[in-house]
């Protein structure tokens, strides 16, 4: 019940106020454990980027870019141009993910 209520408008500003004390998602509490991808799912990945699945156009050209030369923002930690960061969702059905929402919980946030 938390999870649907922090979701809405009035669940962000509590947890705004509360600096994010009250109605914390999973990761945020003491105990949590992370759960690594599987081996299949990082396949997945792998093979999508291999196959050349992903749209290139969708991706800009940074090196192509100008840099911008603004002081005030944060410096990227230095990472190789061969590795790539994947960002995802636990699991095909993690119910976080808003796709796997119910129909009732999509209209109620």
């Amino acid at each position: 019940m938390s999870d649907l209520f922090r979701e809405t408008a009035a669940g962000r500003i509590i947890r705004f106020i509360s600096r994010r004390k009250l109605l914390q998602h999973p990761e945020e509490r003491p105990g949590f454990q992370f759960q690594y991808p599987t081996t299949q799912s990082l396949e997945k990945v792998t093979s999508k980027i291999e196959k050349g699945s992903l749209d290139a156009a969708a991706i800009p050209d940074l090196e192509k870019s100008e840099p911008k030369s603004d002081s005030s923002s944060a410096t990227d930690p230095a990472t190789p141009k061969n590795e790539f960061i994947l960002v995802d969702w636990y699991s095909a059905d993690d119910q976080a993910n808003p796709q796997n929402w119910s129909t009732k919980k999509k209209v109620f946030v």
